[in-house]
């Protein structure tokens, strides 16, 4: 594109600067592009439109970052215990059992009275003996509930992540995590790490020591800065649908290695105005370019952005098509 500053701009710069001496003050500096003649040895660029794709790959976890603990409700000497890592069990399928016997005499003695509530009620039939009878029952599936909770059961399908180790007939206190679980298919991908690349609902891509990646999806980011809970301030990134049947097929149990290459990207621009980075000048606080053109070429202001891979983004100051030298 050529721009053109010919006699008749210069003059109507004059007049104006004449103007301002004589009459009132003008108002602020005109600003002209200062003209060079057309040097031997200039590189030359065509300002145009780019894409800007960059990606980086980041250190990442995987595992059951969703797993709950299973604990216990009193303390009690552990009689058996079946949990271990990575070992699966069905819903209600017993993990470990605890001794109870603190109870029983109360169960017991609960019972017995019980009965003789029923037998009263059976006797005389009055809603008063019915309501004695109901209130002991409840007092006794109450007691059946608590003897219930020694026996650590799978509150689902799941797969023990962590598990304590405890030597059968020791004494264990009230509140002691005995293990934790999870649902086999909720494994994620987490990484505390360059957080601000990562914006929920977007995609990434995943390696596991191979060149051949699957895809993700971002669930969760940070909520904010300063958290002490290191869930909260991870990244948290799911599977796409089919994706883990692909890799535990493909590469095997990636939650026995731990750890994964998270492929983000970093820079997403596109159709975006642009010049070779070299072409941008910059002097006491002033940046800028020379455009070029059949008498010479003019220094002109330009307001820039980023600069990827040796381009620098323009913001304004040029159009497509124009052509810089430097």
């Amino acid at each position: 594109m050529l721009r053109k500053i010919g006699i008749t701009l210069l003059s109507a710069a004059l007049v104006l600067t004449l103007s301002g001496c004589e009459g009132e003050r003008v108002g602020e500096e005109i600003k002209l592009p200062i003209l060079e003649g057309e040097g031997k040895g200039y590189n030359t660029a065509t300002v145009e439109k780019r894409d800007f794709i960059e990606t980086k790959s980041i250190g990442g976890s995987v595992g059951y970052v969703y797993a709950e603990a299973l604990v216990t409700v009193a303390e009690s000497n552990i009689l058996e215990s079946y949990a271990k890592n990575g070992k699966t069990f069905k819903e209600g399928e017993v993990i470990a059992v605890f001794d109870s016997s603190a109870l029983d005499y109360e169960y017991k003695n609960q019972k017995i009275l019980l009965d003789d509530a029923y037998s009263a009620y059976s006797a005389s039939g009055s809603e008063l003996s019915r309501l004695k009878y109901e209130q002991e029952k409840l007092k006794l599936d109450l007691l059946q509930y608590k003897i219930d909770q020694y026996t650590i059961k799978a509150p689902y399908d799941c797969v023990i992540v962590t598990s304590k180790s405890f030597q059968t007939g020791s004494v264990v206190g009230e509140g002691v995590e005995v293990c934790t679980v999870a649902k086999p298919d909720e494994i994620y991908v987490y990484t505390n790490d360059n957080v601000a690349l990562f914006s929920t609902g977007g995609t990434v891509k995943l390696k596991f020591g191979t060149e051949k990646s699957y895809s993700g999806k971002i669930v969760m980011t940070p909520e904010g800065s300063g958290r002490n809970n290191s869930l909260n301030s991870s990244v948290i990134i799911k599977f796409e649908d089919g994706e883990l049947e692909k890799i535990m097929d493909e590469v095997g149990n990636i939650v026995t290695s731990g750890w994964v290459t998270i492929v983000v990207t970093a820079v997403e621009k596109y159709n975006v105005l642009a010049v070779p980075a070299d072409a941008v000048m910059k002097y006491s606080g002033s940046t800028y370019c020379y455009l070029s053109g059949k008498n010479g070429r003019a220094r002109i202001p330009v307001d820039v952005g980023e600069t990827y891979g040796g381009y620098t983004i323009i913001n304004s100051g040029l159009t497509e098509g124009d052509i810089v030298s430097f």
